[in-house]
Order: structure tokens, then sequence, then C-alpha cells
């Protein structure tokens, strides 16, 4: 009911309506165009769009040309994901390579924007080893492609980027869905003793259960089985479909606003490079939504022995690897307390740093932007409140707070290698492959 009242209420603000002043003032100013156009782009959208507004105008950029331009290479394709290598920008870098784990949900390259944006080309910068797993877009013939196979499969984009960097040891990197992922196949070898797994830096994800999320509004049982049911018709969910919830949990910023925009105001969609990577959605394999959603409905990771993988019941409190944990202030998904309990929950030495802006806008804060901030601070304390009131405001991104942490978690410096990949593992194409590209 809330959900119902909150969409009323922002349909009918009068800055939504044809009545705008500001519209009406512009469609004089244009003799009509701004209303053509407008009309224009909503019937287009209606045809092509189910009626949702476009956020982007098309076009504006293209992967591998705009965006993803970290040079790199693709050194080993598995079915389920490409292995891309980061080519240094440094004389030396730190020991301990670094793997990206990202989310399965969209494609890798939030992280790999345009050049001024790119976390991974800053990570380089900073003289660290750079790997990154690209998930294939699955169709339906990995419909069965389950949690069990995607950790089966990190493991082994583990082992290769061991091979290549001769390290016995990496650090993981990982964000949302990635982050489920990431965790499991930690507590995996954690159950075997392997302890090939030095750090991990957790972003903006709160794996556990009552966190505060405002998709917890719509998370019962039955939803959560009616939308596994759907996908398990279909083999897939639809990562457009999944974006379109995502809108309606906040119309004003990401439905209305492009409403008045581009019908009332008859203007073209700005070009953001944050944008078109969140309208580059990708699908899951009915096996994998189903398997998430049964891990939050049975608090795997708080309950030992919950999750089994490859035959092994994991009991997550065996999870010893050190953590640097992100939230983000205003994030509506993934709310900072729950990504703080997640802190406080896995691991021995945890970091936590409260970012500021929204869920993906608090990972994308290159140093160069002005007028941000994050909060630091060395303890720990049960209530997260308690943490905000003593924690330390910093200007500026956490970027080269993060870094800094990395470096001590990353061993000591070494000669850069000039050529990629290794013998057993050649290079294959360059970064950013060729899943990324797939539609």
């Amino acid at each position: 009911m809330q959900f119902v009242l909150d969409q009323l209420v922002a349909a009918l603000a009068p800055s939504n309506l044809p009545l705008n002043p500001a519209a009406l003032k512009r469609a004089e100013t244009t003799e009509g165009g701004s209303a053509v156009n407008g009309l224009k782009q909503w019937a287009g959208d209606v045809l092509h769009r189910r009626a949702m507004p476009q956020q982007i105008c098309p076009g504006a950029f293209q992967v591998g040309v705009d965006l993803a331009t970290t040079p790199g290479a693709v050194v080993y394709r598995h079915p389920l994901f490409e292995l891309i290598q980061y080519g240094s920008a440094t004389p030396t870098v730190h020991r301990r390579p670094l793997l990206m784990v990202p989310p399965q949900i969209n494609k890798f390259y939030i992280f790999d924007l345009r050049p001024e944006n790119s976390l991974f080309r800053y990570l380089v910068e900073q003289g660290f080893k750079l790997f990154c797993l690209s998930w294939r877009n699955p169709d339906v013939s990995l419909r069965d492609a389950g949690i069990d196979r995607y950790v089966q499969a990190t493991l082994q984009g583990i082992e290769v980027v061991r091979s290549i960097s001769r390290s016995a040891t990496v650090g993981l990197i990982s964000a949302c869905a990635g982050g489920l992922t990431a965790i499991a196949a930690m507590g995996l070898l954690a159950m075997r003793r392997e302890r090939v797994v030095a750090h991990h830096s957790l972003l903006v994800t709160a794996p556990l259960a009552d966190n505060g999320s405002v998709l917890e509004r719509f998370a019962s049982r039955q939803t959560m089985q009616a939308s596994v049911q759907w996908s398990e018709q279909r083999g897939l969910m639809e990562g457009a479909d999944l974006a379109r919830l995502f809108a309606w949990l906040r119309p004003n910023d990401l439905v209305w606003n492009y409403w008045v925009n581009n019908y009332l105001m008859g203007r073209h969609p700005p070009s953001l490079d944050v944008l078109h990577w969140d309208n580059d959605s990708t699908r899951l394999p009915a096996a994998l939504q189903r398997d998430f959603v049964d891990m939050i409905d049975r608090r795997v990771f708080e309950r030992p022995g919950t999750l089994t993988l490859a035959g092994t019941a994991i009991d997550f409190r065996k999870l010893r690897v050190d953590g640097y944990y992100v939230g983000g202030r205003e994030d509506y998904l993934m709310p900072w307390h729950g990504v703080y309990r997640a802190a406080r929950h896995f691991g021995e030495r945890r970091t936590f740093v409260l970012s500021t802006s929204g869920h993906v806008q608090s990972i994308v804060r290159p140093p160069r932007l002005g007028r941000t901030e994050h909060f630091t601070r060395s303890d720990l304390p049960p209530n997260p409140q308690d943490w905000v009131s003593g924690a330390q405001k910093r200007d500026g991104s956490w970027w080269p707070h993060w870094a800094g942490w990395l470096a001590d978690h990353s061993g000591p410096r070494v000669n850069t290698r000039a050529a990629l990949g290794s013998a057993a593992y050649a290079p294959l194409c360059a970064a950013p492959g060729e899943y990324v590209l797939e539609a």
C-alpha cells in the first residue's frame, strides 16, 4: 500500500502534468516543436519500451570504444565467463593480484566506465595487478546453471589468476550478486581449508536478511516463489524486468524525471556513462535466480550448514578473510547499515567505510569529483548509528583510502611483466572481450 501511495503521489505532482509552466513556455518558444518531439518520443516508448521513458541517448556510447577501454586482454574463456587481465600502468606492481567478481545481473563495466570515471583504470594506475570475470549473458541453454556452477566457475577463475600471477593467494573484489557468489566461494574454500583468498572487498552489498531494503517490502515467501516460477517457465529472468522494478522504486529520479524531460520538454535524455551501463542489463539463468532467492529465504549466511556447495555443507563462521566493506549513505537497494552488519558478521579484521550517494553512485566516486566525502572509523561497535556518531568525516573520494588498504594487503611491489597471460594462458583477444558485447 505504501508503494502504491508513493506512485500516486509522484504521478500527480504538478510538474509531471502537461500544464507544467516550464513545458508550456518551451512549447511556445519552440513554436510547438518541443510538444511534437515529446509526443514522438512517448509513442516510441509505448511501442518499444512498455511505456517506460528512455533514460539514455541511444548511440551516445559504445562499449570498447568509449566505455570499458582500460587496456587488457582476455586470457581465459569459460562457458560462463571470460577472464580479463589488465595491463600495468606502473613500472612496479604489488605482488598479490586482485580479481573482480562482478554482479551477474549487469555487465562488469560499471567498474570501467569512461576513463575519468573508471575504477579499474584507477587501480592499475596505483600499481595493482588486476583481473576481472566478465560473465556471459546467458541464453536458455544455461537455464540450469545455479549457484554451484557459478561458484565453481569463480574458483576456476581464481586458479587461472594464481597461475598467471605465480601467486599463492589473491584478493577478491565483489558487489551485489557477485558478492553473494564470492562469499559462497570463500565459504567453500574455508570448508576445504584452502587459504587462497587473502582479502575481500565487498562493495554496497548487504547479504544478510532484514537489512531494511525497499525490496524487502515485496520479499514475502509467496512473491519470491512466484518470481521463481515465472523464470522457470521461461528458463531465464530478464534483466530489463528487474530494471523496471528498480526504476519504480525511485520513481521521481528514474521515471518522472525523464517523463518531464523527454515528453513535456521534448528534449533527448542526457548522455551519461553510468546510465548507459544501467540500461545494458543481462539475463539470469532460472536456476541461479532460484538459488539466490533460496539463499535469502533460508538465511544461509547466518545458519551454519544450510547452504550446500559441491556436496559440502557450508559454515560461514569458518570464514577467516580480512575484509573492506563500503556502504552508500543514500543506498535504497542495499542500505548501508545492512552492509555494516555484514562487516561485523564475516571474517576477522574488517574495515567499514561509508560513502555518499546511492547504490551505484556510491561506487563511482573518482577522486576528481568535487564536493564528495566519506566516513571512516577503526572499530565496529554493535550499533551502526553509534559507528556514525564517532566516525571521522573525510573530504573526497573513498578510493584513495581503499587503495591504501589494498596496498597494505597486497604484498611488496615487484617489477612489472610487460606481457599479459602466460605460456599456459595466452591472450585470446583484447579487452573488453566478446561476452560483454553479447545482447
